[in-house]
């Protein structure tokens, strides 16, 4: 029986399309790992539904594991990201401060009238 979620960790990507591979043949671990992992199967499902579609477009070209373009333009994204999330914090905190400081104030000033 598959299981959803292992105890162990999941194969790598690479792992897995070595299963795929017919000249590089997958180590043993890798194999029963995925025997028994639904997530690991499910996931050599979309690798190899992502092949046939580069396969079909003509697209073969693997792009080099040290561009660093690409790394720039990711790392340039993730700080995007990460001001995005700060900008959005600011103004949660802004509205909590502003609500909070209108609550306070009109407690001082039913305090007041109330003595």
């Amino acid at each position: 029986m598959r299981q959803a979620h292992g105890t162990s960790a999941h194969s790598s990507d690479e792992e897995l399309v070595s299963l795929l591979e017919s000249d590089a043949p997958a180590p043993e671990k890798t194999r029963r790992h995925v025997a028994q992992c639904l997530a690991c199967t499910e996931r050599i499902g979309e690798l190899q539904r992502t092949r046939r579609l580069l396969q079909a477009t003509g697209v073969h070209e693997v792009p080099p594991q040290n561009d660093l373009a690409r790394d720039a333009m990711t790392r340039l994204r993730l700080r995007d990201v990460a001001i995005g999330n700060v900008n959005e914090l600011m103004h949660v905190l802004r509205t909590l401060v502003g609500a909070l400081t209108k609550l306070l104030s009109g407690s001082a000033n039913e305090g007041e009238h109330r003595g």
